[in-house]
């Protein structure tokens, strides 16, 4: 609003030209908050990997959680707090409880060099084991950077361990650059996404002229998304599929 009046401003004292800036931002955000927008693009990167039903998920050596599921919180009554896609962690238990994987893998970042605190895998795991969601072996594996550095991590625990396949739960709009890095290190990798937060927004309020905040977030997700692919294409971590 601040935007438009500054433009109309400017336009009501004939500075035209001055006035197009203000404009165009306004019309930018607009645009990048648009409900319908947002969550088409988004929908776009989940839509591959959406209709899985974890009853037919085909068993694998183990279930490889991503990270990304909670934030250290200290004044939380559990010390973490679930970020948006904490149901990665939920639909990793449960594909263990179903018999899919006789091994858990969970990933994620760490504290900060200097600092101290538990890994987000170690608060994973503690989550899960007290509240009884898991018997299986749990596999941690560390304080990742980033995702290419949990896939080079897995790798070298399936050499490890013997493992032929393992399943890959993370969030749909994240599971193509997932998916390619595995397939660049050629380690077999059943896809399970969750977390359609752009396919759940279609069919909903479709326009508003005035940006939303979720609609940002979700664009957000698909440029970073984006952005993420290009990167990791450019330094040949991953591999897309054949005829892409």
């Amino acid at each position: 609003m601040g935007l438009l009046a500054w433009a109309g401003w400017l336009a009501w004292r004939r500075q035209w030209r001055r006035a197009i800036l203000p404009a165009s931002l306004a019309g930018l955000i607009s645009v990048l908050g648009c409900p319908s927008l947002a969550a088409r693009l988004l929908a776009s990167l989940e839509r591959p990997y959406a209709g899985v039903k974890l009853a037919e998920v085909a068993p694998a050596d183990a279930v490889v959680m991503l990270g990304g599921v909670l934030a250290p919180s200290p004044d939380d009554p559990l010390g973490f707090e679930l970020k948006d896609a904490g149901d990665r962690a939920i639909v990793a238990a449960e594909l263990v409880r179903l018999g899919k994987g006789r091994a858990l893998v969970l990933g994620g970042g760490g504290p900060r060099p200097g600092e101290g605190g538990l890994s987000e895998g170690m608060q994973v795991k503690a989550w899960l084991e007290s509240w009884g969601l898991t018997n299986a072996p749990v596999h941690l594996l560390g304080s990742c950077a980033d995702t290419h550095d949990e896939a080079v991590r897995v790798q070298a625990l399936a050499k490890e361990q013997g493992w032929r396949r393992v399943i890959v739960v993370t969030s749909a709009w994240h599971m193509r650059r997932a998916e390619g890095l595995f397939r660049k290190l050629e380690l077999p990798v059943t896809c399970v996404a969750c977390d359609f937060v752009g396919t759940a927004r279609l069919g909903k309020r479709q326009f508003s002229p005035f940006p939303e905040q979720l609609a940002l977030d979700l664009t957000n997700y698909y440029l970073h998304e984006q952005i993420g692919w290009l990167v990791y294409r450019w330094r040949g971590w991953v591999a897309p599929k054949q005829g892409k």
